[in-house]
């Protein structure tokens, strides 16, 4: 839905410049969780979204850089990361963080996987 919206808008002013990749990620598991730590300049709260479902964690987020004047968005860089995670995490528990452009998002283990 937010990427047919996105196309829209660029087909409506084809001025603009899109770029899209995947942001760099370092991941590891502690005892008692995952935390993930993902790259994504530019990018604020509002951009960006993070979805679990059936056990698919997708980070979706972009940027807009404007013109000089500040009226036309000119360039949008799009990012976006999928990864499958276990059943021994819990996605309802989640917590994230985004600072500097980095992006550290933590899910602890379900307490029977303890």
């Amino acid at each position: 839905m937010k990427e047919q919206a996105i196309q829209q808008a660029a087909q409506q002013n084809p001025e603009i410049n899109e770029t899209y990749s995947s942001p760099q990620v370092d991941i590891y598991e502690t005892e008692h969780q995952l935390v993930l730590m993902a790259d994504m300049p530019g990018v604020t709260a509002e951009q960006l979204t993070i979805d679990v479902e059936k056990g698919l964690l997708t980070l979706d987020g972009w940027v807009e850089r404007h013109a000089a004047d500040g009226e036309e968005t000119v360039q949008r860089h799009h990012y976006r990361r999928r990864f499958q995670i276990g059943r021994q995490f819990d996605p309802q528990q989640a917590a994230a963080t985004l600072e500097a452009g980095v992006l550290t998002l933590t899910l602890p283990r379900l307490q029977a996987s303890l």
